[in-house]
């Protein structure tokens, strides 16, 4: 067997850049040069595989769609190689090449899932909302068929897909993972054997998925995971939609919110609570940061896009907002008497020394244990639509969600409060709240598409989120007063929810926000 070193990465980047700068005559040789050990072991898939990746890694999307299709060709019989060829050129806007890829998946394999799950994919890019039931019709269908003519599905064993990034952030394993096992819980779905692949490279957060295994079995063991990979495929089930009792299938944002007013209303408590063991050990280890014993503290975080890739970013940035915008609330929260904990990563802006704060970000002690323990055990949590926010509520923990898009979305629970963005048009006026959350506006994840219909999404102020923490502080301590005036504009704003089909979690906009957006209400 050929045993020639592969190239590096850095060979990869410069292979992209000469592809990207058309420079034929210094490609070709590169190209080769990259190529033939891949092609000397068997492998030249991987080749272009690397070769795709170092391109999105620099956000070439042309590029790396073309590296992709290069990839198809070394390995037709690839599905989940064509699936990712037509996800990448999604991402380039090339929706009627990335369509014919799905049509071909499908064409190839009704039966399978690649084909359906693309086209979902594409319509959510694209913003087409209203597409994407159809598709998962086809997926749910296949799901069926698959746990029906198997025999250990008909005894109830079904595999959570964990293709469905249910691992790989953990936010995603809170947003999939607690409605799911709601709804079994609520007899929503058939009470079964649920089983999950987690291999611990694609794991985020070890020490949150483990909190999970009262409720399913997570095959984490790598002889284990090699004995049932092929049995998870073929039991495989899906997450990143729901079906409700009446068989209405929504997303899972969707079935999350729906799920929660249920649970609530039947006063079940939250699914997670910290063990002993743990939070013991949490205090600790904030001790050694500062925080004295007896000290209440709440998490901060707020989205940047610095972990995703050029072209994830340039979809999501719309969603990020700026660290220093949230220092007015810090301050009320340590004037209070309380310390923050700024939760994130190393590639997030620092924050500028102050009294009783933690940069935990850029804190030596971080880590996935401490991270959990953070989110169960604070008073309350100040972030944005980000992971560490539905982690915090499945323990339970009072969340306060900033500068919150898409709109559709809404606190996680009773105990929550939200701030959304407001867009404005390119002429200056504010979007209306009504116009926010109707058609396809209310579920843009892709902030190309807000600037392409030429609207941008306005921070909260400093200010706004100064008036909602120190609501939440009010209403976690000695109450807080609202006025018949302050209730009528929460019950408009919730009317415009009840009028896109969407589920309340009780959650509340914040009262200081609503009256200072209240001609957002009224305006057509």
């Amino acid at each position: 067997m050929n045993t020639e070193p592969l190239p590096s990465p850095d060979e990869a980047r410069i292979v992209v850049q000469l592809a990207e700068s058309g420079q034929a005559d210094d490609l070709e040789p590169r190209l080769a040069a990259f190529l033939d050990p891949y092609v000397a072991q068997g492998r030249a898939a991987d080749g272009w595989s690397a070769l795709t990746d170092a391109a999105l890694a620099l956000g070439r999307l042309n590029v790396a769609g073309i590296f992709s299709g290069q990839q198809i060709e070394s390995n037709p019989g690839d599905h989940n190689a064509r699936f990712n060829h037509g996800l990448i050129l999604s991402w380039a806007e090339q929706y009627d090449a990335a369509q014919a890829v799905a049509r071909e998946l499908i064409d190839d394999a009704p039966d399978g899932d690649p084909g359906y799950q693309l086209m979902a994919d594409i319509a959510q890019t694209r913003g087409d909302w209203q597409d994407m039931p159809a598709w998962w019709q086809k997926l749910r269908d296949n799901e069926q068929a698959r746990l029906a003519d198997h025999p250990l599905g008909q005894s109830g064993m079904r595999f959570l897909n964990q293709d469905h990034g249910i691992l790989h952030r953990f936010g995603e394993t809170a947003t999939q993972l607690d409605p799911y096992i709601k709804m079994v819980k609520l007899s929503w779905l058939p009470a079964g054997n649920d089983r999950l692949i987690a291999p611990s490279i694609a794991v985020a957060n070890p020490s949150y998925l483990s909190y999970w295994a009262d409720f399913i079995d997570i095959v984490d063991d790598p002889d284990e995971i090699n004995a049932h990979i092929e049995l998870a495929n073929e039991l495989r089930i899906h997450t990143r939609f729901f079906a409700l009792p009446d068989g209405q299938l929504v997303s899972k944002m969707q079935g999350q919110a729906a799920v929660q007013a249920a649970w609530q209303s039947a006063k079940h408590p939250p699914l997670l609570k910290l063990q002993h063991d743990h939070r013991a050990r949490g205090r600790d280890a904030i001790s050694q940061m500062g925080v004295p014993k007896d000290a209440w503290f709440a998490c901060l975080h707020v989205r940047e896009s610095g972990y995703l890739r050029p072209h994830e970013a340039e979809i999501h940035e719309f969603r990020d907002a700026d660290i220093e915008t949230y220092l007015l609330a810090v301050e009320a929260i340590t004037a209070a008497g309380g310390w923050v904990i700024r939760l994130g990563d190393p590639t997030m802006c620092a924050l500028p020394d102050m009294p009783q704060v933690i940069d935990y970000a850029h804190h030596d002690l971080r880590s996935d244990w401490l991270d959990v323990y953070l989110l169960g055990a604070a008073k309350f949590v100040l972030g944005t639509t980000s992971g560490p926010t539905p982690v915090a509520a499945t323990f339970g923990t009072p969340v306060i969600m900033t500068n919150m898009v898409p709109h559709g979305e809404r606190g996680p629970n009773q105990r929550s409060l939200f701030l959304p963005k407001i867009y404005r048009r390119r002429e200056g006026d504010a979007v209306p709240f009504s116009e926010m959350l109707e058609g396809p506006m209310r579920w843009l994840w892709n902030g190309k598409l807000l600037n392409a219909a030429g609207l941008e999404a306005i921070d909260n102020s400093p200010q706004d989120i100064r008036d909602v923490t120190l609501e939440m502080m009010a209403r976690l301590g000695d109450g807080f007063e609202t006025s018949d005036a302050d209730e009528a504009l929460q019950q408009s704003y919730r009317d415009l929810f009840d009028r896109s089909d969407d589920f309340d979690t009780g959650s509340r906009i914040g009262n200081a926000f609503i009256r200072n957006y209240a001609d957002l209400l009224q305006a057509k």
